[in-house]
């Protein structure tokens, strides 16, 4: 696949611009979002094009993924055989894309910790990462390796493979985790420095696959696991970025099926525009619960109880939040749902309703715990559908969350708990 990317030869300036800005958009919010980062897709796409200002976010997630996107657009225009990597460097890339607002914090950013870290896995255990006196050392020794590795390649010597370069000083680099704070950005970046570097394109790591790329992680660094599971995971994600350039190179379509609509509904929010705009009103609500929640609910307890089997304690509660006039009321059936949305002066003050199924014991692992969420918010003129787990629909209040839509979403929150629970039976 990548011989076929480079017998295409140069790409049209198009396509390549294209092909960098998916790269850029989707790079900049995953990796952020899962280190915490409260901005959207559309969010930082906004930001992207130097609107700095996203009303109601925090200003250090602003500028975060400011610096992050200027990190990324100097990489996507080096060339093969420019990694110029160097401990300086990662010292300043992480200076780019860490904001501050302590000064006691500030003095930490772009250098080497001072203290210890650890992290609590997914199997509830602490591990801790290397001391924070080792750092300098084993830092030193990780470039020494990454530069060796990378002279053996330029002289035809070299046995690994670029990409397993790549992923191993990304595995290496985590297990030392040498700043304080910022380790899994810096280390998602500096792999695709390398991969770049190599000629290869960038490797993406999704919201939804964060868990797995956790627990392959965890598993390697604290409990001797196989790495080759994490090679092979990291290797689809190289491959699915060969997949998206080629696409673009045959003139397909590389978009994510909502990009368009989140584009469009940005440019009206630039421009001002709203002419067909429907506010928040008791009448719209109980129109969406109408068309939208009731199927929601119905379809959501019958995914819930689907799982149900898989956990030695299936004491699965399922409740449904709506908040009134700033007083949370717990309601239990469609009913008491139905008459929350169907009195216009209770539905004008909902700011969400949650439906969450909590599952206890699983029976290969009994202390093991799992969830699924479905989290419908309401803003003046728009209101979001979350699954707490990478999953975010954004509508305006002309537009039902349709059968089709709701089938899809719920089909893919159950899949990505299907697959936590695969994981754990490895």
């Amino acid at each position: 696949m990548q011989a076929t990317i480079e017998g295409a030869g140069k790409f049209d300036p198009e396509v390549l611009k294209k092909i960098n800005y998916k790269f850029r958009l989707d790079w900049n919010y995953h990796s952020n979002a899962m280190e915490g980062n409260s901005l959207t897709k559309e969010e930082t796409r906004s930001v992207m094009v130097n609107n700095v200002t996203v009303e109601g976010k925090p200003l250090k997630d602003v500028l975060e993924i400011k610096g992050h996107d200027q990190v990324i657009n100097d990489i996507l225009k080096i060339g093969k055989g420019e990694l110029n990597l160097s401990e300086k460097r990662i010292k300043d890339i992480h200076k780019a894309i860490i904001h501050e607002d302590s000064p006691a914090k500030q003095q930490k950013i772009g250098q080497w910790k001072t203290e210890n870290n650890h992290l609590i896995n997914y199997k509830d255990e602490k591990f801790d990462f290397l001391g924070f006196s080792e750092v300098p050392q084993a830092m030193h020794e990780l470039m020494n390796w990454l530069n060796a590795q990378t002279e053996q390649l330029k002289t035809g010597k070299g046995k690994l493979h670029p990409a397993l370069i790549a992923f191993e000083f990304h595995l290496q680099y985590l297990t030392i985790h040498p700043f304080y704070d910022g380790n899994g950005r810096t280390a998602r970046i500096l792999t695709n420095l390398i991969l770049i570097s190599f000629g290869y394109p960038p490797v993406i790591i999704k919201t939804e696959e964060k868990q797995t790329y956790y627990r392959y992680l965890a598993d390697v660094q604290g409990y001797g696991g196989d790495p080759e599971l994490y090679y092979e995971f990291m290797c689809k994600l190289l491959i699915h970025s060969q997949e998206l350039i080629l696409k673009a190179i045959h003139g397909e379509n590389i978009e994510d099926p909502d990009d368009l609509d989140k584009g469009l509904k940005l440019l009206k929010r630039k421009l001002l525009i709203s002419p067909d705009e429907i506010q928040k009103s008791g009448e719209v609500m109980e129109k969406l619960w109408e068309e939208s929640f009731e199927y929601l609910i119905k379809e959501f307890l019958i995914l819930q109880n689907k799982f149900k089997g898989f956990f030695e304690n299936p004491s699965v509660i399922m409740t449904a939040s709506v908040r009134t006039s700033s007083i949370p009321k717990q309601i239990s059936t469609l009913t008491q749902r139905k008459e929350i949305f169907s009195n216009h002066n209770n539905a004008m003050g909902i700011n969400s309703f949650h439906l969450i199924a909590n599952f206890y014991g699983f029976r290969k692992y009994n202390n093991v715990s799992s969830q699924l969420a479905v989290i419908v918010s309401f803003s003046n003129i728009e209101y979001k559908i979350d699954n707490h787990r990478g999953l975010q629909i954004i509508k305006n209040y002309s537009e039902p969350f349709t059968n089709d839509e709701i089938d899809k979403f719920l089909q893919q929150t159950g899949k990505i708990l299907l697959d936590e629970l695969n994981e754990w039976v490895k």
